[in-house]
């Protein structure tokens, strides 16, 4: 499943009364995962215990959650939270019917696209635990590598940059629109500033 080797399997019910006791969640909390999810596997562990692989400086090990969902729009805090209290490296994997999206933590809450589930893979490329875990949170960020970079700023720098794309989408439309030449030139140079700028982040 998800293109991962055999060894990792760990197929693993984790039982959503389990957790609500174990984390003392209060009845707020447990109505949002009784609302939203059907049931949780512990589906993977990558680590130097199911594979060959060593570990990273700060990841000593990799988990897949394969968590089924009882409908396909979902409140993003049921991720964050369950995260934030299992607090190791996870990969979400939500399933609804037959499509999957993965989702990790990191810096914020990154989520790929709905794949149909013979597509959902996840890629495991590096020389150790930490390089692999960079390299799928990059994959799910649909963004790349870059050298000296930290993963957490390249993320960051995204963010960014996706940002000044919808300001210059928003202005350009604004522009389009406007009659007055004044008006419209000062426009037109926020929008030659903003491309500026999100030149810096495409080189």
């Amino acid at each position: 499943m998800f293109g991962l080797p055999k060894s990792t399997e760990v197929s693993k019910l984790l039982a959503k009364s389990k957790l609500y006791t174990k984390f003392n969640m209060s009845n707020s909390v447990k109505s949002i995962f009784d609302e939203n999810i059907a049931k949780i596997i512990i589906s993977h562990e990558i680590s130097s215990r199911t594979l060959s692989i060593v570990e990273g400086e700060k990841v000593r090990g990799i988990y897949v959650l394969h968590i089924f969902l009882k409908r396909k729009e979902f409140k993003n805090q049921v991720l964050v939270h369950l995260i934030n209290l299992i607090k190791k490296k996870i990969i979400i994997a939500l399933q609804y019917q037959d499509e999957v999206k993965f989702a990790v933590y990191c810096t914020r809450l990154i989520q790929s696209e709905w794949l149909s589930e013979q597509n959902a893979q996840i890629p495991l490329v590096g020389l150790n635990l930490g390089r692999i875990w960079e390299n799928i949170v990059m994959d799910i960020a649909c963004i790349t590598s870059q050298d000296g970079i930290p993963l957490d700023e390249r993320i960051k720098m995204e963010d960014e940059r996706i940002k000044i794309e919808k300001e210059i989408s928003r202005l350009s439309k604004k522009a389009r629109k406007e009659n007055q030449p004044n008006k419209k030139y000062t426009l037109v140079q926020q929008i030659r500033i903003l491309k500026k700028e999100l030149q810096a982040y495409e080189e």
